[in-house]
């Protein structure tokens, strides 16, 4: 590396050494660029740090030395990379960057910006100097957009579901063991609707619940104490912190420890023949017995 001149001379000793129209340089070191950051509350995943989001125009910086252009990428499954359209270089810009000039120096600060939605993939940025030297691309100058909810099928109470049915997700039992399926690595959460309530998960031995994901790809919810009667609901989150989808009738489950009771004393009506309209004695095989209490009771 380095500047180097032309000199000519000719057969009669005479020599010219040429000035800066013959002069040329060799520049074979790669510029190095600091690992990008997710800014501005734009890094949705688990940490602030991972560059893994499910924001879907993120706001990005990075340090380098001045005067490098600097470019988008997105790499596709089989690894081969398409770079982004850039703002006043190509049609239909996709993104654009501040770039400090070279007399910045060493720790100049680059931004990216997004003019349209990113789609889910991973993507990787990388410089280029004046010599055509590219950064190298690790981990640290990639990130991913994640915008897909994770699925929650219909949860089933193993083994605890008390109801009239065994898949009606109504129970008495107070410590019901949850399971559904759904893909590997979600954060399992638990809310008494009721109330308003979330339940913690057991860190460091204390807790309301706990999970494991199993080999058959399932999750088992356990309770570490007694529930009280209400609506529980079950929901998850990736680590790009997408949510799935509410309101399906899948997740939520009742807790019902309450018994009912009988709000009137039963009522013979004219079927009662005994001395009193009210003793409760009759004589007709088939009476019909009137009270009152909750709707939806079994009578037997």
């Amino acid at each position: 590396d380095g500047r180097y001149t032309l000199t000519i001379e000719d057969d009669a000793g005479n020599q010219i050494v040429g000035t800066s129209e013959q002069r040329f340089e060799i520049e074979t070191e790669k510029p190095v660029i600091s690992t990008t950051s997710l800014i501005n509350n734009t890094d949705s995943g688990n940490s602030v740090e991972d560059r893994l989001t499910n924001v879907l125009r993120p706001e990005i910086t990075f340090t380098s030395e001045g005067g490098l252009r600097v470019f988008v990428q997105k790499v596709n499954p089989d690894q081969t990379t398409m770079l982004l359209p850039k703002l006043n270089i190509d049609d239909n810009p996709i993104y654009s960057v501040v770039e400090p000039s070279i007399e910045n120096g060493e720790n100049s600060e680059y931004s990216i910006s997004f003019q349209s939605d990113l789609t889910d993939g991973l993507y990787s940025i990388f410089g280029e100097d004046d010599a055509g030297n590219k950064s190298i691309i690790n981990d640290e100058q990639t990130f991913i957009i994640d915008n897909s909810q994770p699925t929650l099928p219909r949860i089933i109470l193993r083994n605890t579901d008390s109801g009239k049915s065994d898949t009606d997700l109504n129970t008495n039992n107070t410590r019901p063991e949850v399971v559904f399926a759904a893909e590997e690595g979600l954060t399992v959460y638990l809310e008494n609707i009721t109330t308003s309530t979330s339940l913690q998960p057991i860190v460091s031995g204390s807790g309301d619940f706990s999970y494991v994901y199993t080999p058959e790809g399932n999750y088992i919810i356990f309770m570490n104490r007694d529930l009280e009667t209400g609506d529980y609901r079950v929901f998850v989150r990736d680590d790009a912190g997408n949510q799935n989808e509410e309101g399906l009738g899948n997740d939520v489950f009742r807790m019902d420890v309450t018994a009912p009771s009988f709000e009137t004393s039963i009522d013979l009506g004219d079927f009662d023949k005994g001395r009193s309209n009210n003793d409760k004695i009759t004589n007709i095989v088939r009476p019909e017995v009137v009270f009152k209490s909750e709707e939806g009771l079994s009578v037997n």
